[in-house]
């Protein structure tokens, strides 16, 4: 059986597979984000969740941030709507300590580590793959807790689509994607979509009359070229320019502010293919500009300016039919300015990092073996070393268990180092030790997963006020994060269940306090229908308690259900509602305002949907 996974995956490095992707419910399903190179489901030796388009639409999602709320070990925190700034808590880790892709490249900001989903489009999402536990080994700083992985492009088959939509708080969506063959080795993909909401009150304390809206206008294009039998090129563009509103304080009142955003991606991948080896040579480069201000401009702003360079080189092969092997060298570079007529800039403006890692995985019977390693050079840490190994062992053919234990870190960020008058240039990188086990079922009507996680934290980045307004950052935390996961699939007729279920504890391991925001249960059932030309789908989410800003936050659940019909082979109508009991709930304390922010009321959108 294990000879088999491994011819499929040495399959799947030929250039005619390289964009094709199977749907979540095959059991062949392709992963690419884990080791950085294709392989079926079954043969990744971790925790792994694959959404395929046709989840997405299933879940009528408008966001990948829905999705994600729905999937055991993720707990996304929301300070308002997609716009507005969001948390993703991967098993239990920071935002900061989940590295996050779109299209293959880094997306978490230099400034603030994090980084923003919430404005792509969902029609304009392919697949989603959340791989949990550590990746530093693989792609350096950022992946204690995970990686999450947006992909757009496609197979590029023949499609054109266009999407309308209209809902609550004035929120629009016009979108239109088109995808096609320019000639005979040429395809082609273009993505446009306006989307805008006036929003809702995010603050409790903010004026009834203050809703913290956004707009965004987002362009995606993909150009794939066949040079010949061996030789592929493409090159992917992403732009977005958005403005959101968000409620700050500033000690003595609140004030709406507004930040406006323009960002943009461009990255260009040349691979050759012969046998059973490849190379992927990618340049990518990545713009983002931030201005802050007040919403009815009467005040000062402030700029922040970023950009990321990365050229990596990958080569893969597979040694005397049963050793997969892989080795590359990356480069990435980091820019970063602040500017504005009331703050300063960065001490240093630039940093960059020179790395070399590989992979090898082996099967040997029903076994499979596998480690990973990885040497960065920083110029401002120096060098950091993180490794990876796992193995995993199939009891029978539908079940497997496996085991992995790997380290990772996060660098400081701009803004923890240097930003004027609280950055702290004596950090160190936060250090982690993570270990699972979990034991995999694949059977004909049910696919179910349990996982058993630890994770340990060193030099946890922590800011805390020093006085007055001043806030400052430095070494003090060690955190320890400990859960169990389950998570299944059902199918039972027409209707298929998706169940999750997480329980865990993230503390400080100093004092035993927890940390804020994590729920120590999160749960989530999602019901989703498919007959005829009938499509439905309800979803339940449960957040347990949560601690936050030395308070607590009660639990609360929500429903989300949606209907769509099929009209004819081209049109369909969907109509979606959030919150159906219009829950009344709170996502977080604004320490400063001595406030909390609103979870959305229930909120009504319907979009119609032409493709042909």
């Amino acid at each position: 059986m294990k000879k088999t996974v491994l011819a499929i995956a040495v399959v799947s490095q030929l250039p005619c597979a390289f964009y094709s992707y199977a749907d979540s419910s095959n059991a062949d399903t392709v992963v690419v984000t884990a080791n950085r190179f294709e392989q079926p489901a079954k043969s990744v030796l971790a925790s792994t969740i694959t959404v395929t388009k046709q989840d997405i639409a299933a879940l009528q999602a408008h966001s990948a941030l829905e999705v994600l709320r729905t999937l055991s070990g993720v707990e996304v925190v929301s300070s308002g709507g997609k716009a507005q700034a969001t948390s993703i808590f991967l098993r239990g880790t920071g935002s900061k300590h989940t590295l996050m892709l779109l299209d293959g490249v880094r997306i978490n900001s230099s400034t603030t580590g994090g980084s923003s989903i919430g404005l792509i489009p969902a029609f304009a999402i392919e697949k989603i793959e959340i791989i949990k536990g550590p990746r530093a080994a693989a792609y350096g700083s950022d992946a204690i807790g995970g990686i999450i992985s947006i992909t757009t492009s496609k197979d590029f088959t023949s499609e054109h689509q266009g999407r309308v939509g209209y809902g609550s708080h004035d929120h629009s969506l016009l979108g239109w994607k088109s995808v096609g063959q320019l000639n005979d080795t040429t395809h082609g993909e273009v993505i446009v979509s306006q989307e805008k909401s006036d929003g809702y009150k995010v603050l409790a304390a903010s004026p009834d009359s203050e809703e913290d809206g956004y707009k965004a206008q987002t362009f995606v294009g993909h150009l794939q070229h066949q040079f010949n039998a061996e030789w592929q090129g493409k090159l992917t563009l992403h732009k977005v320019d958005s403005y959101a509103k968000y409620a700050t304080s500033n000690m003595i009142e609140l004030k709406q502010k507004k930040t406006d955003t323009e960002s943009e991606l461009l990255a260009g991948l040349l691979r050759y293919a012969q046998g059973d080896f490849f190379s992927e040579l990618q340049i990518s480069t990545r713009y983002n500009e931030a201005t802050d201000g007040l919403a009815d401009d009467s005040d000062a702003k402030q700029i922040i300016r970023t950009r990321q360079n990365v050229l990596s080189w990958l080569n893969n092969s597979v040694l005397a039919d049963a050793v997969h092997l892989q080795v590359g060298l990356e480069y990435s570079q980091d820019k970063a300015d602040l500017l504005g007529s009331y703050s300063s800039s960065y001490d240093e403006t630039e940093k960059h990092m020179q790395s070399v890692f590989f992979t090898s995985s082996t099967d040997i019977n029903d076994v499979t073996f596998e480690v990973s390693g990885r040497y960065d050079d920083s110029s401002t840490f120096g060098n950091h070393t993180t490794w990876n190994g796992g193995v995993g062992y199939w009891i029978t053919d539908e079940l497997q268990i496996l085991g992995n234990f790997g380290t990772a870190y996060k660098e400081p960020s701009f803004n923890d180092l240097y930003w004027p008058n609280s950055g702290n240039p004596n950090l160190k990188p936060e250090d982690s030790k993570s270990r699972e086990l979990v034991v995999k079922g694949f059977h004909e009507l049910l696919s179910w997963e349990l996982s058993v996680y630890r994770t340990d934290l060193q030099d946890m980045i922590d800011w805390k006020n020093v006085g007055g307004s001043v806030w400052k950052p430095s070494n003090v935390a060690r955190a320890r994060i400990e859960g169990i996961e389950l998570s299944a699939t059902i199918e039972t007729g027409p209707i298929e269940h998706k169940l999750s279920a997480t329980w865990k504890k993230a503390e400080d391991a100093s004092d035993g306090s927890l940390l804020d925001k994590r729920a120590q249960n999160n749960y989530s059932w999602a019901m989703l229908y498919s007959q005829d030309q009938w499509r439905g789908t309800i979803t339940t989410n449960y957040v347990g308690n949560r601690a936050d800003s030395s308070k607590w936050l009660g639990s609360y659940i929500t429903v989300d259900t949606g209907v769509s019909y099929l009209w004819n082979h081209q049109t369909s109508i969907g109509i979606k509602v959030e919150n159906l009991f219009d829950e009344d709930y709170e996502t977080g304390y604004y320490g400063s305002a001595n406030t909390y922010y609103k979870g959305n009321e229930r909120t009504l959108f319907a979009e119609v949907g032409y493709q042909f």
